[in-house]
């Protein structure tokens, strides 16, 4: 995917890594790319984890890839191999991409249990972003830059992020890691 100057998510990242200034884009769009550059600083920043130690851990973080995993992929995850020193410390951060979507989600534990979702959606027109946990499918509000979040309860496992256009279902993640 190669994103337009002027699309605001591309634009966000862009001011949060200080090559555009930024004053006219929403809010939580720069946020989020804030917090993601922050992570990537620090990462970068971090002493690396022993190859032979990353490796075990990998073995166990393994796993199969169904149909939807395919459609759509994850092509980052914070925690993976370049940060498994930095597991539990914070938030973490996926992003799924496929043909010419992509979608950045950040999962942060809060102190209470609680798990806050936070998602951005490079804006195809007509797509919209629902939960669905235990069955149940609940719409995700999006601002008009393509992101939003939930706050899901404690102990919550298996939530998917479903991408519809209208009625249609166009994509559904694989279930996000809890921890």
């Amino acid at each position: 995917m190669n994103p337009a100057p002027h699309d605001p998510l591309f634009r966000s990242f862009e001011a949060a890594a200080g090559r555009d200034g930024g004053a006219d884009l929403p809010p939580a769009a720069l946020a989020f790319a804030r917090r993601i550059v922050a992570a990537g600083r620090a990462l970068l920043a971090a002493e690396p984890c022993p190859s032979a130690a990353l490796r075990r851990a990998e073995a166990l973080f393994v796993a199969p890839r169904s149909a939807v995993a395919r459609l759509l992929a994850l092509v980052f995850d914070s925690w993976s191999a370049l940060a498994p020193a930095t597991r539990g410390r914070g938030p973490r951060l996926l992003r799924f991409g496929g043909g010419d979507l992509s979608l950045d989600v950040e999962l942060e534990p809060r102190a209470d249990g609680r798990l806050r979702l936070r998602v951005a959606l490079a804006q195809d027109a007509g797509l919209s972003v629902a939960l669905e946990l235990g069955g149940r499918v609940r719409p995700l509000r999006l601002d008009a830059s393509g992101a939003g979040e939930a706050l899901l309860p404690a102990r919550t496992r298996g939530v998917r992020l479903v991408l519809r256009r209208g009625r249609r279902r166009v994509a559904r993640t694989p279930p996000l890691p809890r921890d």
